[in-house]
């Protein structure tokens, strides 16, 4: 953490931190800073606060530049609904786009309507994540014996 001590002309003490905002390139540093903490740990805790606001505010503007809706996808389809439109059809030729659109209607819908907290849970964690039929007779019981019911997700 970028703090400093000064000592003013009245002989007191200080301290102060400075940092470069994000975004910033080394024409245009842009600079934050802020001086007058009495103590070391309290001018790296203003820093930590005031970086993590700024960067809060550079993701707002660059997820506002870049048209991005504000709500998260809860669901897989949500999530290849908002990749569709965001990155396939921008980047893509049509032919992949097309191609993608194909695969996605291979998914069945149950799939499409699983929990984005839940998968990424399981990935976060490295567990892995079984889909089965839950209804089917057996099948909890078969799934908890550990034997291969369903489709396992590594």
């Amino acid at each position: 953490m970028p703090v400093y001590k000064r000592k003013n002309t009245s002989g007191k003490i200080v301290w102060r931190y400075q940092f470069a905002g994000p975004a910033g390139t080394r024409e245009n540093q842009n600079l934050m800073a802020a001086s007058g903490f009495a103590t070391k740990q309290a001018a790296i805790a203003a820093e930590v606060v005031r970086r993590t606001e700024e960067l809060k505010k550079f993701e707002m503007r660059k997820a506002d530049a870049a048209g991005v809706a504000a709500a998260m996808p809860t669901t897989l389809a949500m999530l290849l609904a908002e990749f569709m439109k965001q990155h396939a059809e921008e980047n893509l030729a049509p032919k992949t786009v097309e191609r993608y659109r194909e695969m996605v209607a291979y998914l069945a819908p149950e799939l499409l309507a699983m929990d984005m907290t839940a998968i990424t849970f399981c990935k976060d964690n490295h567990l892995p994540l079984r889909v089965f039929d839950l209804m089917a007779e057996g099948n909890l019981g078969r799934a908890l014996d550990g034997h291969a019911v369903g489709t396992l997700v590594r």
